[in-house]
């Protein structure tokens, strides 16, 4: 090949190698999914010296925990994350919900996303547990209390304690109560393990029309318990003034004509809590739930994690659990189980009504 040619190839070649790079920095936004209804997501993007770029997805169940997360929005864009990081917080138009969590990881791969946060039910995690192991995504969700003997992975993270450990610390409040019978109306792990562990009589049943019966079939003499995740599975069900009933609910959206109690998990570190409440007072006019605080709690050890790793989490298998161990949440610690759940969480009873 003669010196002319050479030069031709050289230039060619420093030309093709531009104009690649030169695309790969302006490519357009990756395809987002646009399905009628779907509440938005938001992404932290960081960038450093160079022009990498990571960020983590979130989700939200319904509108309402996406309305919830504004004011943590704007305490994550006030925070300083690294000397030589910079993060930008912005929302998503819609994007695949809930129902379609296999997808939203799918979108996550195609963006070189890492950390997906949501998920509010153990049906949607494992459909998605193939393509979580296969892109190497971890979700991480506040919403739900595993079922380990159901979802043994890795890659799905839970900043509440396995339902076993939930059970457990449920009944143990429980049995203070000194319940005659308690009937567990749930189909969820913990309601079923719930049945379990508690120490007195225990009904269980999983359905709302199932209930009338079962008061007419015990000891109206007694005290009666009824554990519920949500006060509104009880709207459909006779007036109760003739029984001597306490609802007991990790919930309360409906207000019922019996004693009402919420089990509520506390913070380990109430200071840092106050004050996460009233930012989130100041920006909004109410009160945080503990909900809104994990989220804060997910967003800031996702960010810890994607700092500590700079590059590609999935190249530091330490990361996560390091992550979990450095950052101290307005929850309390945050380290997590070697299954990947918290530890150290401990409920209150707390009596809203009657």
């Amino acid at each position: 090949m003669d010196r002319r040619r050479k030069n031709q190839l050289i230039v060619l070649i420093v030309l093709n190698l531009g104009l690649f790079l030169a695309l790969d920095f302006i490519s357009p936004s990756p395809i987002v999914f646009n399905e009628p209804e779907t509440p938005p997501q938001f992404r932290v993007t960081y960038t450093g010296n160079t022009k990498m770029k990571r960020r983590f997805f979130m989700f939200f169940p319904s509108e309402s925990e996406y309305e919830a997360f504004n004011p943590i929005q704007k305490m994550l864009e006030q925070r300083e994350y690294g000397k030589y990081i910079k993060y930008k917080v912005e929302f998503l138009e819609e994007i695949a919900g809930e129902k379609n969590l296999t997808d939203t990881v799918q979108v996550a791969a195609s963006m070189d996303s890492r950390i997906v946060i949501g998920g509010d039910s153990e049906k949607n995690i494992q459909e998605s547990l193939d393509y979580l192991e296969e892109y190497e995504i971890t979700l991480i969700t506040p919403y739900l209390s595993i079922e380990r003997n159901k979802i043994n992975s890795s890659w799905v993270l839970s900043l509440q304690p396995n339902s076993t450990t939930k059970a457990k610390l449920y009944s143990e409040l429980l049995n203070q109560e000194k319940i005659g019978t308690l009937i567990v109306l749930s189909n969820t792990s913990v309601g079923a393990k719930l049945a379990e562990y508690y120490n007195g009589e225990v009904v269980a049943i999983n359905h709302t029309a199932m209930l009338n019966d079962t008061l007419n079939s015990v000891d109206r003499g007694s005290e009666i318990g009824v554990y519920v995740e949500k006060t509104s599975t009880l709207t459909n069900y006779r007036d109760t003034k003739s029984y001597n009933i306490t609802v007991y609910c990790e919930k309360q959206d409906n207000k019922l004509n019996t004693t009402t109690v919420i089990i509520t998990p506390i913070s380990s570190d109430i200071e840092r809590f106050n004050d996460f409440k009233a930012f989130y007072f100041n920006q909004t006019g109410k009160y945080p739930t503990y909900n809104e605080a994990l989220l804060y709690d997910i967003c800031t050890v996702s960010t810890s994690i994607i700092e500590q790793t700079r590059l590609r989490p999935g190249d530091d298998p330490e990361a996560l659990p390091n992550g979990f161990k450095t950052v101290k949440g307005v929850t309390g610690n945050c380290t997590l189980t070697e299954k990947g759940d918290r530890k150290d969480q401990s409920y209150i009873l707390v009596n809203v009504d009657g």
